[in-house]
């Protein structure tokens, strides 16, 4: 694992990621199912672009974005207070060969590491009342323990005032092994669509 330490959201945050697949995005390459996702040629497309421009569509962000990003470092703090664990801060995390990558909202050295949603209050709520991980969410904690080689993950759900909702996740090494397979393929099909833009 290589490690690039930056913090998350800043200009060297964004170029460590362009062109890259990344875990919070791999259920656009392959589903928590087990199947192809209806977005991966966008997906692909839009890293094509990343890799031939060298610039990001760094995109909408909506109020529950920012405030997630507002919040986070609150809700590292709570999560380490509850756990009596010291969470480590990165930037973004890349495999050996720099292909693809993470960006963990921290790790737990030396071998967990850490999703953290502030989801709005009815999500909240519902994470507790169902007591699981939203299954959207499965694909970016397996691809993260993919790439840093990490043998657990959190998930915590954060709002101000009601319980914390906190879940540890174990690595799945059957779904990580078929979501390796479609990253690599994915990556492969990056470079084709790369070379036949650049031939226009």
């Amino acid at each position: 694992m290589i490690i690039i330490d930056c913090e998350q959201g800043t200009p060297e945050w964004f170029a460590a990621r362009l062109g890259k697949p990344s875990a919070s995005r791999f259920a656009e390459i392959y589903t928590s199912t087990g199947k192809e996702s209806k977005s991966r040629e966008k997906y692909l497309y839009e890293l094509a672009g990343e890799v031939i421009s060298g610039q990001m569509d760094v995109g909408y962000k909506n109020g529950y974005m920012q405030r997630g990003n507002d919040m986070e470092d609150e809700a590292r703090s709570t999560f380490e207070f509850i756990e009596g664990v010291e969470i480590s801060k990165v930037g973004f995390c890349l495999d050996d060969g720099g292909r693809w990558g993470c960006s963990p909202d921290g790790l737990i050295l030396p071998e967990g590491g850490l999703e953290l949603k502030c989801k709005n209050l009815a999500l909240h709520v519902e994470c507790i009342k169902k007591d699981a991980v939203p299954a959207q969410h499965m694909v970016q904690i397996q691809g993260g323990m993919w790439v840093t080689g990490a043998k657990y993950w959190y998930f915590m759900s954060y709002f101000p005032g009601v319980k914390a909702f906190i879940k540890l996740v174990p690595r799945n090494d059957s779904f990580i092994k078929q979501l390796e397979i479609a990253v690599r393929q994915f990556c492969v099909d990056l470079d084709k669509v790369v070379e036949e833009v650049k031939r226009y």
